[in-house]
Formats: structure tokens, C-alpha cells, sequence
């Protein structure tokens, strides 16, 4: 479901948008601006935008831009880190101009590029090297969001990845994998442990934004059941935060 097409669906059910977007408490202030990364998947082309408010009404404080990984990262490690520090940095004006910070997110790839390949770790996976990404830029505008899912699905434990991260944590997406594919499912319908992350959370005291990311949930779906499982959603996000933020 589009974007525009869940805003107007929420909107006639008489559901608000703002439930699916569980925020932690400081955050209070809707900001003026958003920005808007239009890239393909190859990472060489993009733009930034500014996007007003009346055309998308979240309230960001912090956005993600996925880091270039257009080389197979198994065989063009440095190169990319190269690349993607020159690319962050360009950011930056863009950060202070309009208030919004941009998180780097941990990726993935599938093995040799091929599109039936299995998953392998891609820029950021390492718990390591995002800390390294977000640190060489050095400067407040550029934080971290950890895609939980990929972090599994890359062979890392969470509890030690949110760790790592400490403060450099400002964004998260949540959603639940199998251990082999990225399902996109509903925290608590596959095999992810939720509460060493919950746990792990609230060792570095997070603060930032609970961002769910089930596309999954919703493909077999009746129409008629989706309203229920956008309210599924928003329960079961209002309790990983309540469970979260002290």
C-alpha cells in the first residue's frame, strides 16, 4: 500500500496516522520541513527535497538515507566506506538548513548479486563499521537507525549491535524475520527476540523513534481485515515503547 493510499485509508477509517508512527517522549515538536532522499537502487543517482508538511504529515526528526552500495560489498569494503563518508558529508547543509537529522542505516546484500541469492552483510552490518560510517562524518546531523531485521538477518545479536551503538542510536525499524528471509512480519510473529532488545534499549537509555516496517503483514490481508491490523500494529508498538523508554 502507497504512502498516500495508507494516509487516505487511516484517514476514511478514522485511525490516525500519527499511531503508526510510536515516538519516544522527548520528542514533542513536529518539525517545518522534511527531507526526502530519492535514490536509485544502484546509489549513484539521488537528490534532496524538501517536502512541506501538508504533503506529508509525520513529524520527522530524523530521517533515513540508506548508504551507497552499489559495488558488491564482499570485494569493495573500503572503497564503499570511501565513497559513502564523501556522501554523508554532502548532507550535512541540507541537515542544518532544515533541522533534520539523517541516519545511516545497517544494509544487506544477496550473495554475488544474484537476486535468489542468500543474504550476506552489506555497509553497516558489521557493528563495527557503523559506528565507523556514522563517526567518520564527525558531526551531530548524521546518527544511526538499526534495521533489526537486517541486523539478524546478517549474523549479528542485536543486544550487542544497540551496545555498540550507544548514542549514535536515534532510529530504529522495527519488524520480525525467520532467520533466513526478510519478512518485514509484526514484532512477535517470527523468531526475533524482542526482549533482549527491549533490554538492550534501555541499557543506553534510547530515546528516538519506533518505526515499523511490516509490508509483510499486510499482503494476505482481506481488505476488510486491514483496519484491525493496523490497530494490531499500533497495540503492539504502544507496548514495545511502554517496555522501552524508562
Amino acid at each position: 500500500m502507497a504512502q498516500k493510499q495508507l494516509f487516505r485509508f487511516c484517514m476514511e477509517h478514522g485511525i490516525e496516522l500519527g499511531d503508526l508512527v510510536v515516538k519516544g517522549k522527548e520528542y514533542t515538536e513536529p518539525c517545518n520541513k522534511l527531507i526526502f532522499y530519492h535514490g536509485s537502487k544502484k546509489g549513484i543517482e539521488g537528490d534532496i527535497a524538501p517536502i512541506s508538511r501538508k504533503e506529508c504529515n509525520f513529524g520527522a526528526k530524523t530521517i533515513v538515507v540508506h548508504p551507497k552500495q552499489h559495488l558488491y560489498y564482499g570485494n569493495h569494503k573500503n572503497e564503499l566506506a570511501e565513497i559513502n563518508a564523501v556522501f554523508y558529508q554532502s548532507l550535512i547543509p541540507y541537515c542544518e538548513k532544515y533541522g533534520i537529522k539523517v541516519a545511516v542505516e545497517n544494509m544487506y546484500q544477496t550473495e554475488n548479486g544474484l537476486d535468489d541469492g542468500c543474504i550476506v552483510p552489506s555497509t553497516c552490518a558489521d557493528p563495527k563499521e557503523f559506528c565507523e560510517y556514522v563517526d567518520a562524518v564527525r558531526s551531530e546531523w548524521i546518527v544511526a537507525c538499526l534495521d533489526i531485521g537486517h541486523s539478524v538477518l546478517t549474523g549479528n545479536k542485536l543486544d550487542d549491535t544497540v551496545l555498540a551503538l550507544g548514542n549514535r542510536l536515534q532510529a530504529l525499524h522495527v519488524h520480525d524475520v525467520d532467520d533466513v528471509h526478510d519478512n518485514h512480519a509484526v514484532p512477535y510473529m517470527c523468531n526475533i527476540d524482542f526482549q533482549k532488545l527491549i533490554d538492550s534499549l534501555k541499557k543506553i537509555h534510547y530515546q528516538g523513534d519506533v518505526t515499523f516496517e511490516p509490508c509483510g503483514y499486510f499482503w494476505d490481508l482481506p481488505k476488510e481485515l486491514v483496519p484491525s491490523g493496523i490497530c494490531l500494529m499500533r497495540d503492539i508498538g504502544r507496548y514495545l515503547v511502554s517496555q522501552i523508554v524508562d
